[in-house]
């Protein structure tokens, strides 16, 4: 499951990996190596990661706190914690969570009661994703806000659409943005018409929306 800059690197099928009631905590040194704490891709299909908190730390040239990431197929992440990570020197490159270049077969991924807090980038990021991912229940705030490391653009969710092909909807079912850096949704160039059903944000200190037009409200 793991490699030397990778806590786990999951490409099998069926994998399953559990924190327990309390919650598995993973710390990061600084300067450590490590891009991807936890994540799922290529061929990972049918695995499950929860009650994981990922407390702390950088990561080096960026990446995310736990990915569902280049073609991972029904992935499901839930009731996970992923806080005050970032990287150096600009800060802008380190998200909480990576639903990211999921674009032939990576569909029916998952984040389910997932918070992100304090990342030094954004708390949900979707980019390239031409399959539909869906974000259920998740809570993210002060995102590019870390106290004392450098921060990047700070969205609460940033669901971008893919560099080529076409785009797509994301859902987004009971979510929370609060007192993000910059918006609290952002389509980043998705013009698929992000769906947010019953989703609440305050404070972000550049707006709720990116762009209005781009999203569908229920």
């Amino acid at each position: 499951l793991s490699d030397t800059t990778r806590c786990f690197n999951v490409t099998g099928s069926g994998v399953v990996i559990a924190g327990g009631q309390s919650g598995g905590v993973i710390r990061l040194a600084n300067g450590n190596g490590n891009d991807w704490p936890m994540i799922f891709h290529t061929s990972a299909t049918d695995c499950l990661a929860y009650h994981i908190v990922i407390d702390g730390g950088e990561i080096v040239g960026g990446g995310a706190g736990i990915a569902a990431h280049s073609n991972a197929k029904n992935t499901l992440i839930a009731s996970c914690y992923v806080r005050n990570i970032f990287d150096n020197p600009t800060g802008g490159n380190t998200d909480g969570y990576h639903a990211v270049a999921n674009d032939a077969a990576g569909a029916n991924n998952a984040f389910v009661d997932c918070w992100a807090y304090r990342v030094s980038d954004d708390g949900f990021d979707a980019w390239e994703s031409g399959q539909k991912q869906f974000f259920y229940f998740c809570d993210s705030r002060e995102n590019a806000r870390h106290p004392t490391n450098p921060s990047g653009d700070g969205n609460g969710f940033k669901l971008g659409g893919p560099v080529a092909g076409p785009s797509v909807a994301h859902l987004l079912y009971k979510c929370n943005a609060q007192d993000n850096k910059d918006n609290g949704y952002n389509h980043n160039a998705n013009e698929g018409g992000i769906v947010l059903h019953t989703c609440t944000a305050s404070g972000n200190l550049n707006g709720t929306y990116s762009d209005i037009v781009q999203f569908v409200i229920v």
